[in-house]
């Protein structure tokens, strides 16, 4: 909370995961809604599902940016968001469902998820597994946006 309340500070971004002894949230909800550029202390977070945010998150934002820009159109798309985490997978899938999009959401668990990345116009991935969506599963025309961090040997 003190770092927040230095004037000259514009934002605080909390670098995620932190470690499992820590209450993310507890640590999210410290930061002063007009300095999180993450959308992710619990007010801007509620702000944001009900519509009124004058920012998105990054990643949505980003998302929406390159949408606009190549003149896509998401309404009544069929959209396919992979992982249900915080910083991508439920803003997406609520970002679209606001843009009057299909949305599905697929995590560990589904079991047709290849079924569902051949019927996709738009997927935006943050499963963090290589190899989930290839070539052969994917239909002429669709978008893709991977927003996965992977690891690999440790790195």
């Amino acid at each position: 909370g003190e770092i927040c309340r230095v004037i000259y500070n514009r934002g605080v971004v909390v670098q995620l995961p932190l470690h499992p002894l820590i209450n993310t949230q507890i640590v999210l909800n410290a930061i002063l809604p007009q300095k999180d550029p993450d959308v992710l202390c619990e007010r801007n977070l509620g702000t944001f599902y009900t519509g009124r945010l004058k920012i998105l998150p990054p990643v949505i934002a980003s998302i929406k940016f390159l949408l606009e820009k190549y003149q896509i159109g998401i309404e009544g798309k069929n959209i396919l968001i992979i992982g249900r985490g915080r910083l991508i997978g439920k803003p997406a899938g609520l970002w679209f469902i606001n843009q009057r999009a299909t949305v599905t959401v697929a995590n560990s668990k589904t079991k047709d998820i290849k079924e569902l990345i051949g019927k996709a116009d738009i997927i935006v991935s943050s499963a963090g597994k290589p190899g989930l969506i290839t070539g052969n599963l994917i239909k002429k025309g669709i978008v893709i946006f991977d927003a996965s961090v992977v690891s690999e040997n440790g790195r």
